[in-house]
């Protein structure tokens, strides 16, 4: 389903027809393409361009030393991954993506599965009023997650796109900037990457300079291509909202003997609106537990980056204290933090709407950025990368390619985009009430809180067919707008909404943890 937008590079294929060269294709030879960062985004785009048809050269560098003989449990104790400051946070592959490596690389999968990664699957996370008249439809398949710790995710990846070939690796290779011609239509295009060794000071580096006709920024939210681009004159358009939290996460490993807690019996995520938590079952007997504060909350801030107060707020949590009691598992890391989050996205074109660069493509952080919250970073990154290697496998010419690469992200992402933005207003705005001891005061908001306390979370753990299609949304199979939108679902949800409270407490959640107040006194801090 096309989105409607003002945004002229996501109109309609005759927009782009308009836009294109009479003639601005490559010329003869193997097209030149290189790959900026070798973390999930940027394998997914080296994966996803051995997949498509063309004749193609394409070569990945990457700033970090990678040692991929190493086993899982090795990896994530030794992996230094300086570009990648969230290597040892938990990771997901919402169903979208697990859906893509089900259908296209079932080897990988296998592979994946091999090495301990979870296969987290809709049945099996059922609240137990849904559980007990489950009947299975062919569609749950397509709300699988895939768990794990995000070292072994990408040691597997790399390792698989390594052995089909047609990929050369550059391992520490530090970009230092982008070399830029006339293109077609007097628009720029990137005609060469300059690099150093990785170590050297940029002062002494000695440049080299290769040639390519396409260039891919995979290399993250620290990517500076933004810059050099704009240093020669190329205009991005840069959109932001805050995520309002910092990310705390510890990893835990279950003791020999224990298993995992039943799924679905207490919920293993929770949002107390001053402090979230999810647990991340992974490989090998590992899970992760991740934990999100308002960037205002300094005190707990504080308090959680201790392994001691991690642990005393977490086991203050139903949901979470089941997991890492002491005669079930023991943790095996400190506590890894990661601030300065947001949601940005990153587009470049001119101000009338025309592409404002030629040859070069941004996926994953580099160009869409969200909330870690959400899980969706992953899933996104490697979605726009099959989107590129579709684009440059049907398109030949350099216009045609930016206007339909633009328009597919559009399309396929801005509206999870929007929505996860949405939601973080919402919970900056609703972490502010709790600190300052207030309530909601406007009807609207009243109304708008209890719809979706009393109606849609818990239709959500009532009905199947609410569930199933919230999940479409969750999991990034279709805009999450749309369920809501779906007169049957909205009347389903309502007629939970409109019941008394006696009927509608059995299906609640249970409790997910203190109010702030008890928890500020649980952490011996201050109460304001």
């Amino acid at each position: 389903m096309r989105e409607t937008t003002s945004n002229p590079l996501a109109t309609t294929d005759d927009r782009a027809a308009a836009l294109a060269t009479e003639g601005g294709g490559r010329g003869a030879g193997p097209e030149r393409i290189a790959i900026v960062g070798g973390g999930i985004a940027g394998l997914a785009c080296a994966l996803a361009m051995q997949e498509a048809a063309g004749d193609r050269q394409i070569e990945l560098f990457e700033r970090d030393e990678v040692d991929t003989a190493l086993d899982p449990e090795a990896a994530f104790a030794s992996w230094r991954r300086p570009g990648v400051s969230h290597l040892r946070h938990s990771h997901v592959f919402l169903a979208r993506l697990y859906n893509l490596i089900r259908d296209r690389y079932p080897d990988l999968l296998r592979e994946l599965l091999a090495a301990g990664c979870r296969e987290l699957r809709f049945a099996e996370g059922l609240p137990p009023a849904l559980r007990a008249r489950y009947v299975p439809r062919r569609e749950d398949d397509d709300f699988t997650i895939l768990s794990s710790r995000r070292t072994t995710l990408e040691l597997v990846m790399r390792r698989f796109v390594e052995r089909r070939g047609g990929v050369r690796f550059h391992p520490g290779r530090t970009i230092r900037g982008v070399r830029l011609e006339p293109g077609p239509e007097g628009i720029a295009r990137v005609a060469a990457l300059r690099w150093s060794k990785a170590g050297e000071a940029a002062g002494d580096a000695q440049l080299h300079e290769q040639e390519f006709d396409v260039v891919v920024d995979a290399s993250g939210k620290s990517t500076r291509f933004p810059a050099w681009l704009g240093e020669q004159g190329v205009r991005s358009e840069q959109q932001s909202a805050p995520a309002g939290i910092l990310y705390f996460t510890r990893h835990y490993r279950l003791l020999e003997g224990r298993c995992e807690p039943t799924r679905g019996d207490l919920p293993g995520n929770g949002d107390l609106g001053y402090f979230k938590f999810g647990i991340f079952p992974a490989d090998g007997g590992n899970f992760s537990v991740t934990v999100a504060l308002p960037e205002e909350e300094v005190a707990l801030r504080r308090a959680v980056q201790t392994t001691e107060g991690f642990d005393t707020a977490c086991r203050a949590c139903p949901g979470a204290a089941r997991w890492i009691e002491a005669d079930r598992a023991e943790p095996v890391s400190k506590v890894y933090g990661m601030g300065g989050l947001e949601s940005r996205w990153i587009s470049y074109r001119s101000e009338d709407g025309r592409p404002s660069v030629l040859g070069f493509f941004a996926v994953g952080d580099s160009a869409i950025r969200t909330n870690p919250l959400y899980g969706r970073g992953c899933s996104s990154g490697a979605l726009q990368a099959h989107l590129l290697a579709e684009v440059l496998a049907e398109v030949g010419d350099p216009v045609l390619r930016a206007v339909r690469y633009a328009a597919a992200q559009e399309d396929e992402i801005r509206p999870h985009y929007r929505s996860m933005a949405r939601q973080d207003r919402e919970a900056i705005r609703r972490a502010a009430r709790l600190r300052e001891g207030g309530t909601m005061r406007g009807l609207r908001q009243r109304l708008r809180r209890s719809f979706v306390e009393d109606g849609v979370l818990v239709a959500s753990r009532g009905s199947l067919t609410v569930l199933r299609a919230l999940m479409r949304g969750f999991h990034m199979l279709e805009d999450p707008a749309l369920a809501l939108g779906d007169p049957r679902i909205l009347l389903r949800v309502l007629s939970f909404w409109v019941r008394p409270e006696w009927a509608r407490q059995p299906l609640r959640a249970p409790a997910a943890g203190p109010d702030r107040q008890a928890m500020f006194e649980l952490l011996g801090l201050p109460r304001g």
